[in-house]
């Protein structure tokens, strides 16, 4: 049975769930080649030049806050925020699927239209994380600080365990949304 016979014959949030899961395996593959690719370069002291592996370029001899430091900081507070925005954009998402419902007039079997709301607001999760992790890797690139490719890597674990769409994670969103949420 070829893929694209299997996906046809799958009900349609199946289908929705399948596609973004797809999605989120290839931020997490984007991340891993990023990663790797920063890993080779930082060995060599990174774009920027002249850094040790392990150490950071921007900000030496100024007394200032060294740039590896600062971008992995702000990836820190991005992947975290994306945690946050994830968790309190739910509400309004599950609110969204709700309209979607009643305006299908099909609140009783309307999951097939709240699908597509739960692929958003698991994309945009994904996408939150993703940016904060190719941050710490843009920052391994430029800086040669190995150290900073610990922020790719955690945004892959917050993606593989906490945005990967599991069915039982849209089975609430969708008891949710019928709720009145």
């Amino acid at each position: 049975m070829n893929t694209q016979r299997a996906m046809a014959d799958l009900p349609a949030p199946e289908r929705a769930l399948a596609v973004a899961r797809v999605l989120i395996v290839s931020f997490v593959m984007g991340l891993v080649t990023i990663s790797v690719a920063a890993f080779a370069l930082a060995g060599s002291g990174g774009v920027g030049g002249g850094g040790a592996p392990s150490g950071g370029s921007g900000g030496a001899g100024s007394g200032g806050v060294a740039l590896d430091v600062l971008l992995v900081a702000i990836g820190g507070v991005l992947l975290a925020g994306s945690f946050v925005v994830g968790r309190v954009s739910r509400a309004l998402f599950v609110r969204r699927a709700r309209a979607r419902a009643i305006e299908a007039e099909d609140v009783d079997g309307g999951e097939a239209n709240l699908t597509g709301v739960f692929v958003g607001w698991t994309l945009m999760r994904g996408a939150s994380a993703e940016g904060a992790g190719l941050l710490g890797a843009v920052a391994a690139i430029i800086t040669g600080s190995l150290w900073a490719l610990a922020l790719p890597a955690a945004a892959i674990a917050v993606l593989v365990v906490g945005v990967f769409p599991k069915r039982s994670d849209y089975g609430r969103f969708v008891d949710d949304a019928l709720a009145g949420g």
